[in-house]
């Protein structure tokens, strides 16, 4: 028996502010170069925010925020997740990978996620600032 294609409607419209301040202020994301081949899988139930980085590339975010992923979509894709306020997720699993045809809906469309990268953790603003150096007991 095959298991029809799940449809995942995030519904984040308390993220409208969250999406305007995108255009504010730059997502702390290392160089693509440096994230390795983009293989990475997230549950989708798990997905509980989203941010947009630019056309091509989106910021989805995990429970308590602790995982974040970087998703890249087809250039064919003609949404601009810059101007969308809910995204949908389009899996044949119940995981969202890039691969298999998963996809994002923006604006009605099927965008294909190509590379998905998992972030390393965002530090809270205590962790951010600098810890006194200790000096080591001499001998």
């Amino acid at each position: 028996m095959t298991r029809p294609a799940t449809v995942l409607a995030l519904l984040l419209a308390a993220c409208l502010p969250m999406a305007a301040a995108a255009k504010e202020e730059a997502p702390d994301i290392p160089p693509i170069e440096t994230l390795g081949r983009g293989n990475d899988c997230t549950w989708a139930r798990s997905i509980d925010d989203w941010k947009p980085v630019d056309r091509d590339h989106i910021l989805i975010h995990g429970p308590g925020r602790r995982d974040r992923f970087l998703v890249r979509v087809t250039g064919t894709c003609m949404a601009n997740p810059r101007f969308e306020t809910a995204i949908g997720i389009q899996s044949s699993d119940e995981q969202l990978c890039p691969y298999g045809g998963d996809a994002l809906i923006m604006d009605g469309e099927r965008c294909t996620i190509l590379n998905m990268w998992r972030l390393p953790q965002e530090k809270s603003p205590a962790d951010k600032t600098e810890a006194p150096a200790r000096n080591a007991p001499g001998r």
